[in-house]
C-alpha cells in the first residue's frame, strides 16, 4: 500500500481487501503500530464504517475480534428522470439496491410538479427502508438535456417543455438536510461505469445509454468531457436516415428515433412492451427477431460514426437495451465488421454492454453521492480517480 495516503485510509482500504480481518493480524500484515490501527479502527467503528463481526482463531489467550467493512454505515437516494417516469432507488453504503420506486410523468410536467414528485419518490423509499432520518447522507439525480450542475438547476428538455429553472439542489437540500448532486443523467452513468464496471476500463472511453432516450458521454484522458453548456456528445440525435422518422429536437431520421426501447414498441405495434417484443424474439417470432435486427444495425450504424469522431479504447452500451443483449449482441457484431472497412480504429471487441443492468440510471447518481459523504469522511473509495 503506498505511503503518501493517509493511515485512516490504508487501515480502511486493508480491512474491505480482506473482508474480515483482526486488529493484530492487520498490525502485523501491514507493518502498523498495534496502537495507531487500535486508535483507527476505534474512530472508523464510531462513524460506522466498519463493525466487528466474530471473533478469529486463537493461536492462544482471548480470541481477536474480527472487523470487516460495514455495507449498512449509511444510505444514499439515486433518482433519474427519463421521457416517462420518475425512478428512484436507495442504496446502501455497497452501492446495493435495496429499494426502488417510480412514478410516471408527461411533457406538462410543471418545475412545482416535479419537485413535488421527487419529495414524493424519495420519502416512500424512505419509509420502506425504514431507516432512521440521518441514515440518509446523501441524493444524487442525473437529468436529461439541460442541467446547471454546479448549481443544481433544472431546465428540461425538448419532452419537458414547461421545465426551466427548478431549484433542484436547493430544495432537495433543505428538504433532506443532506449533500445533493445534480448533473446530466448520462454523465452519472458514465461515472458509474467508470468507477463500478467489472470491465477493465480505460482512462479513454464512451457510454453509449439506450433506454426511452439516448445519450452518450466520454470519459478523455480520465476527465468527463461535458461541452460549453454540460450537453456534449448528444449521439442521440446523429440523422442515421435521411428522410426518416421526426424528431422532437426537429430533425429527422435520429438514432434515438430509430433505436431507442420506444422504436421497438412501435415497429412492432399492438400495444405489445420492449419485454414482451424480447420475449417473442426469444421465442424465434419472426417480426419480432426482424425488427431488434434492425435495431442492430442501427446501433452498429450509430457506433461507426462515434468512433469515427471520438476515437476511444472502449464503449460500453448500458439502460433497458441490456435487457435485449442475447438478442442484439451478435448481429450488432456482424454489422460492425461489416462496417469497419480496414478501419483500425473500429474493433467491434472492443463495445461491450454493461453489467451494471438497468438500475445504472440510479446507481450513477447514488454512488457519487456516496462518494461525496465518504471524502467528507477522509475516505477515497475510487483510488484510481482522475474525475
Amino acid at each position: 500500500m503506498s505511503e503518501n495516503i493517509s493511515i485512516k485510509q490504508r487501515i480502511f482500504d486493508a480491512i474491505a481487501a480482506n473482508r474480515s480481518i483482526s486488529r493484530i493480524r492487520l498490525a502485523e500484515k501491514y507493518q502498523i503500530r498495534l496502537a495507531t490501527v487500535t486508535e483507527v479502527t476505534r474512530q472508523l467503528l464510531s462513524e460506522r464504517f466498519i463493525v466487528e463481526a466474530g471473533e478469529d482463531s486463537s493461536t492462544g489467550g482471548r480470541k481477536p475480534v474480527l472487523l470487516e467493512v460495514n455495507t449498512e454505515a449509511f444510505y444514499t437516494i439515486g433518482l433519474t428522470l427519463s421521457r416517462s417516469c420518475l425512478t428512484g432507488g436507495l442504496f446502501n453504503a455497497a452501492s446495493e439496491s435495496k429499494f426502488e420506486y417510480a412514478l410516471p410523468t408527461d411533457e406538462s410536467l410543471t418545475g412545482t410538479e416535479l419537485l413535488s414528485l421527487l419529495k414524493k419518490v424519495i420519502d416512500r423509499l424512505l419509509k420502506a427502508a425504514e431507516i432512521e432520518p440521518d441514515m440518509l447522507k446523501g441524493i444524487g439525480i442525473g437529468l436529461p438535456a439541460r442541467v446547471e450542475a454546479a448549481a443544481g438547476i433544472y431546465n428540461g428538455a425538448n419532452y419537458y417543455p414547461l421545465l426551466k429553472g427548478v431549484p433542484i439542489k436547493e430544495f432537495l437540500a433543505s428538504k433532506y438536510n443532506v449533500p445533493v448532486i445534480v448533473d446530466h443523467d448520462v454523465v452519472l452513468m458514465t461515472m458509474a461505469e467508470y468507477y463500478l464496471s467489472a470491465l477493465q476500463v480505460p482512462d479513454n472511453f464512451g457510454v453509449l445509454f439506450i433506454g426511452r432516450g439516448i445519450g452518450c458521454r466520454f470519459i478523455i484522458d480520465g476527465e468527463v468531457y461535458r461541452g460549453v453548456s454540460n450537453r456534449a456528445s448528444e449521439f442521440g440525435h446523429l440523422s442515421l436516415i435521411h428522410n426518416g422518422p421526426p424528431c422532437y429536437c426537429g430533425n429527422h431520421g435520429c438514432f434515438e428515433r430509430l433505436a431507442n426501447t420506444e422504436a421497438v414498441e412501435q415497429a412492432y405495434g399492438g400495444g405489445k412492451t420492449f419485454e414482451e417484443i424480447i420475449d417473442l424474439a426469444r421465442d424465434r417470432e419472426e417480426k419480432a427477431l426482424g425488427i431488434f435486427n434492425k435495431i442492430a444495425e442501427y446501433i452498429a450504424m450509430a457506433i461507426v460514426n462515434i468512433q469515427n469522431l471520438m476515437d476511444v479504447e472502449m464503449l460500453i452500451i448500458n439502460g433497458d437495451i441490456v435487457m435485449a443483449r442475447d438478442i442484439l449482441e451478435q448481429e450488432m457484431r456482424q454489422q460492425l465488421q461489416l462496417k469497419n472497412l480496414n478501419n483500425r480504429n473500429l474493433d467491434p471487441d472492443k463495445v461491450f454492454f454493461s453489467d451494471l443492468g438497468r438500475k445504472v440510471g440510479t446507481v450513477g447518481p447514488a454512488i457519487m453521492a456516496a462518494d461525496k459523504y465518504f471524502l467528507a469522511n477522509g475516505i477515497n473509495i475510487f483510488p484510481n480517480r482522475k474525475v
